[in-house]
Parts: C-alpha cells; sequence; structure tokens
C-alpha cells in the first residue's frame, strides 16, 4: 500500500472520530431540522462569494507566478481549485503539490521553479489573522479564555514568522547555517524534507526582494480574499436567520482557514464541524446547535462546489486523479 492511500485512509479513521465526537457534543436531530428552513437567496449569494474569493486567490497566484511564467486567469483559476480539491480530498497538503504538477503539464515549467510562488501564497493567505489581531483592540468582543490562549499561541508563532522572514531577507547564510544545525538531531529523512520546506520558503522571500512592486497589489488582492470569505460566511449565518456581529464572523471564519494549514481528514470530515463547536459556541457562546447547522450546510455547499471545479480542473490539465491516489510518487517531479 502506497503512502498517499495509506494517509488517506489513516486521516479517515481520525476524521470519523472527529465526526463521533460532535455528535456526542450536539442534537444531531436539532441539526438537521435547522436545514429545513434556509433563505434561498443567502445562499445563492455565499456561492458567489465563495467563488469570488479564490478567483481572486487565483487572481494573487497569478500575480507571483509571473516571476517564472505567464498563465491565463482561466488556467490559474482552475489550477487553484484543482488544488484545493487536492487538499480536500488527500491529507498532508498535498495540494500545493498538485498546483506546480498542472503548472508543469500546461508550461512545461518545472515544480521546483513554480513551488516558491505557491509558498508565499499561502503567506500570503495569513493575512487575515493578521488583520484580525491589528483590529481586536478597537473591536468590542468576549472571547472565552481558551481563545485568549490560542490568540497568544497566534501571536507567538506570527513574531517568530515575521523575525524569521526578516533574518532571510537581511542574511539568507546565516539563517540556513542555524537552522541545519538547529534540526541536525533528527532522522536523516526527515531532515531533508525540513530542508526541501525550508528552501522554498528562503526561495519564496527571494520573490520578495526582487519583485517588490508585486507585493502592495498582492496585499490588496489578500484584503479582498478576506473580505469575500468573510462575507461567504456571514451569509450562511443570514441564510439560517440568524444576525451576528461581522467580526464574530471574521475572527471565527480566519480561525477555521488558518487551520487548514495543517492536515485535515479527507473532505474535512468532523474536523470542521467540530472547530466550528469550538470556536463559535464554546468560544463565543453562540447555539451549538445552530452554528453545526450552519456548518453542516457550509461544509455540504462548499464540498460541491469543490469537487464540480477540481474535476473540471484535473480534466483540463489531462490529470488522472485515480493515479494520484493509487501512486503517490505523482506528486513529486
Amino acid at each position: 500500500m502506497n503512502k498517499t492511500l495509506l494517509n488517506i485512509i489513516l486521516s479517515s479513521i481520525i476524521g470519523i472520530i472527529f465526526l463521533l465526537l460532535w455528535a456526542y457534543i450536539v442534537d444531531v436531530g436539532q441539526v438537521l431540522n435547522r436545514l429545513k428552513n434556509l433563505n434561498g437567496i443567502f445562499v445563492l449569494s455565499g456561492i458567489l462569494f465563495y467563488s469570488l474569493a479564490y478567483f481572486l486567490r487565483a487572481l494573487r497566484w497569478r500575480l507571483l507566478l509571473k516571476t517564472v511564467v505567464t498563465i491565463d486567469v482561466t488556467k490559474a483559476y482552475l489550477t487553484v481549485m484543482g488544488g484545493h480539491f487536492t487538499n480536500y480530498l488527500i491529507p498532508l497538503r498535498a495540494g500545493e503539490l498538485m498546483k506546480c504538477m498542472f503548472i508543469k503539464k500546461m508550461t512545461g515549467v518545472r515544480m521546483s521553479q513554480s513551488m516558491p510562488s505557491v509558498f508565499l501564497d499561502k503567506l500570503y493567505d495569513t493575512t487575515g489573522i493578521v488583520l484580525v489581531l491589528l483590529l481586536l483592540p478597537f473591536v468590542k468582543i468576549n472571547l472565552s479564555v481558551y481563545l485568549n490562549y490560542l490568540l497568544i499561541i497566534i501571536i507567538v508563532l506570527i513574531i517568530v514568522a515575521l523575525s524569521l522572514l526578516i533574518a532571510v531577507m537581511l542574511n539568507k547564510g546565516m539563517v540556513v547555517s542555524l537552522f541545519n544545525r538547529l534540526f541536525s538531531f533528527l532522522p536523516k529523512t526527515w531532515r531533508v524534507k525540513l530542508d526541501e520546506v525550508f528552501c522554498y520558503f528562503v526561495d519564496g522571500v527571494a520573490l520578495f526582494r526582487q519583485h517588490k512592486k508585486m507585493i502592495i497589489p498582492a496585499l490588496l488582492i489578500s484584503l479582498l480574499v478576506i473580505l469575500s470569505d468573510s462575507l461567504f460566511f456571514l451569509s450562511m449565518f443570514w441564510a439560517f436567520d440568524k444576525q451576528v456581529a461581522y467580526f464574530y464572523v471574521l475572527f471565527g471564519y480566519t480561525l477555521i482557514y488558518l487551520s487548514f494549514i495543517v492536515p485535515h481528514p479527507p473532505a474535512q470530515i468532523g474536523s470542521n464541524e467540530l472547530l466550528m463547536v469550538l470556536i463559535f459556541s464554546i468560544g463565543f457562546g453562540m447555539n451549538r446547535d445552530l452554528v453545526s447547522a450552519i456548518m453542516v450546510f457550509a461544509h455540504l455547499l462548499t464540498g460541491f462546489i469543490i469537487v464540480t471545479l477540481g474535476l473540471i480542473a484535473y480534466s483540463f490539465a489531462g490529470v488522472n486523479i485515480l493515479n494520484i491516489i493509487n501512486r503517490g510518487d505523482e506528486l513529486n517531479e
């Protein structure tokens, strides 16, 4: 059995555990009852905002990718959705590699050349949590003690990441040497993987230094992405006739999206529902059954969009999804 298939099976088991834990916390019957009364107008607006958010992500990545190759907007959008679909299906963030594979098949550009732009694009996705932290002192919002601890952890991680970013820009050689010494105790296979990721980070930072003019446009697009994402989730609340302050939605959805950085079960089974309860119910004190119904519906809706556009993207790029699962080495150059 290849590693990709094994990861899917193991993460599926974890997802089922999450789902059972979520079902234990909430009243599933009440959740299903709440799904019967939806406002179709807000469901439609949610679809539009969700689609717009990923179209904007495609524009941002296309901008970053111009340092290597220029592709049209349609190819960029389908590539982004193909990568998103891969992450949705296969754990361990395989979608980032898949985007590079699509580019290789369509343009002939090596995966190692396009990967730094993908890595840098993911860094821009952290703009949302930075914006939330900047706005937090000016917004009246009651956070549970658990969310306060989580914020402290996030702030520390952001400080570390920014420090590393600045250090790489000032003295790349020193940082690389320090990185190698810090992780010299790890097994060789682990060190190779970490070194590969770190090299992509360093190369991504080089894009900052070599093409400073793209920083402002990329940041502006990132802000529009945040707005579209939050309006999508706000539409989901309104679809259930739930009035909620915009900042709660912005904050909560940003935390959920930030969690996508780490591996999820296939189709995010159980993990999204559990996170929704932890953030919006335990964190913000909202009704568990209501927020669960919102996430279940949002999960089904976005899942349909992701799978549909993802399969179209795979067909467009001439890649067989079954081969990716059956042959884990397809994701390597």
